[in-house]
């Protein structure tokens, strides 16, 4: 699987967006695992969640449970 990686925020908001600049595979994602180092797929997009761990208003437990995982059934 090739997939989008993480480019920002959306007009400097907090909300992820990614792009399509990069590939990576699911293997790769799997190892972005941690607090310290967050990637999660969302509908084939990659995205670097890590900055915004501490900054999700339902605190960093939802965000944590998704790194290194296929996280698409949590927003669908």
């Amino acid at each position: 699987m090739e997939i989008g990686f993480f480019g920002g925020t959306t007009g400097g908001g907090t909300t992820p967006t990614p792009n399509t600049t990069a590939t990576y595979t699911f293997a790769q994602v799997q190892t972005h695992n941690t607090q310290a180092n967050c990637w999660t797929v969302i509908n084939a997009k990659v995205y670097d969640l890590t900055a915004w761990i501490s900054l999700h208003p339902g605190g960093t437990a939802p965000i944590i449970a998704l790194c290194g995982l296929d996280g698409s059934a949590s927003f669908n």
